[in-house]
Parts: structure tokens; C-alpha cells; sequence
């Protein structure tokens, strides 16, 4: 953190599929302890070698494994429902 700053940094941890994924929880530690909060990101390769729960668990968020959420847009609700008679 920059000196004077009062604002926790936020870091995204981002995880591939590679025998070093089990590092990744020991460095959310680090950065945790030094006050960070620490988003983690898996690809699912990565989840072969390193459990989410484990990594969710740890940061205390969840783990992202999209690139994108997929939220329904309020159009797409309402679309679909009948028309209104009068």
C-alpha cells in the first residue's frame, strides 16, 4: 500500500491450470495477512490441481470461473410474457 493510504487494495488472484496452482492459496495468505482483499480466479484446469473451496475459503469471496456472469437483462424478463389486454 501506498504510505498514507487508509484503503485496502484489491487484487485479483488470478489461477491456470499448471502444477503451480497450489501456490496460489499460500500467496492469498500473503497478501490477506497483508491486509489486501484478494478476489480469486480460476480456470478450470486449475481446479484439477487446486480445490475452489479451498481458495474461496480462504479469501472469503468466491470463486470466479467466467470471464463473463451472465445476467439477464430486464428486457429478456419481460419480453416473454403475454401482452396486456385492455
Amino acid at each position: 500500500m501506498p504510505p498514507g493510504s487508509t484503503k485496502s487494495p484489491t487484487i485479483v488472484l488470478a489461477v491456470s491450470g499448471s502444477i503451480a496452482a497450489y501456490k496460489a492459496a499460500e500467496v492469498a495468505r500473503l497478501l490477506l495477512a497483508a491486509g489486501a482483499r484478494v478476489i480469486p480466479v480460476m480456470t478450470r484446469g486449475a481446479q484439477q490441481f487446486l480445490g475452489a473451496m479451498t481458495l474461496s475459503g480462504l479469501c472469503g469471496e468466491k470463486v470466479r470461473d467466467e470471464m463473463f456472469e451472465i445476467r439477464p437483462s430486464p428486457a429478456s424478463c419481460t419480453s416473454s410474457w403475454p401482452a396486456r389486454r385492455t
